[in-house]
């Protein structure tokens, strides 16, 4: 899509916006709280970025042990085994630690890593438990199987602690965004993105990862970057997602709640 012509570099600005994310869905054991987002927004198959053999999103996306279960089969793989450190649990440290993994075209779990880790010792756990894995149910693409990457937060609380409230990823009724979901989002974007001129003239161009909240009442909040590539850019993917008009929230079992996205905002230069 075109937005308009920047002279001084003699390009033409095309802005892309896509909708992705593979995650779990969120679950309460009994001193832990283990969140795990499900499959995210999109039905079409999408490649991670910078590769060709990595999916987010698959025809048939993997499963463990059981495919009624779904996510659920990993989550009492993880309340089953997961082990609250000692440490940890005497010096009263809670949080949230977002562990990223591939499931792999043989079904085997790799490059489990930390992206977003709460402390040391919480973060070790996750990936220990996480790395422990038996074999899943590879994804599936074309009739072949494929490497999966998700993301998945796992909450370590205490008893006591108070729970978060519930985020959620996918819900019955997804946002809506001026009668258009998240087609009409992008295009409310596309007018009201401004290129940064210093970003444009210095041929900087790439992939801006925005997280944000549309909340019960239809307000978005809690934007932020989780994934950046300039300053420039990056601010003014998150000043425009930020300023976006009420949206009519989503809802799960007819009550209104809180549903997190995670938008990339493509700012692409294209010589004349």
């Amino acid at each position: 899509m075109q937005l308009f012509r920047n002279h001084g570099a003699g390009r033409a600005l095309i802005l892309s916006l896509l909708a992705a994310t593979a995650v779990f869905l969120a679950n309460c054991t009994k001193e832990i709280l283990m969140q795990q987002d499900p499959p995210g927004q999109l039905q079409v198959p999408q490649l991670a970025p910078g590769s060709d053999n990595l999916y987010f999103i698959v025809e048939q996306m993997p499963y463990f042990n059981e495919p009624e279960k779904g996510p659920a089969g990993f989550r009492e793989f993880i309340a089953e085994n997961i082990r609250y450190p000692e440490e940890a649990r005497e010096q009263g440290i809670e949080g949230r630690v977002f562990v990223q993994l591939t499931v792999k075209d043989d079904g085997s779990v790799d490059n489990v890593n930390v992206v977003k880790g709460a402390d040391p010792l919480l973060d070790r756990e996750a990936v220990r438990v996480v790395e422990a894995s038996p074999r899943w149910s590879p994804g599936m693409q074309d009739g072949k199987p494929v490497n999966v990457v998700f993301t998945m937060p796992v909450t370590f609380l205490l008893p006591g602690g108070e729970p978060e409230e519930e985020v959620f990823f996918r819900v019955e009724e997804m946002p809506d965004f001026r009668g258009g979901g998240q087609d009409e989002f992008r295009r409310y974007i596309a007018e009201n993105i401004r290129y940064p001129q210093e970003s444009a003239e210095e041929g900087v161009q790439g992939r801006v990862f925005v997280e944000f909240i549309v909340r019960k009442d239809g307000s978005v909040t809690d934007a932020k970057i989780v994934r950046g590539i300039d300053p420039l850019l990056d601010k003014e993917a998150l000043r425009v997602v930020s300023a976006s008009p009420p949206w009519v929230p989503g809802r799960q079992r007819g009550q209104e709640v809180d549903v997190k996205f995670t938008f990339p905002v493509i700012f692409q230069l294209k010589e004349e």
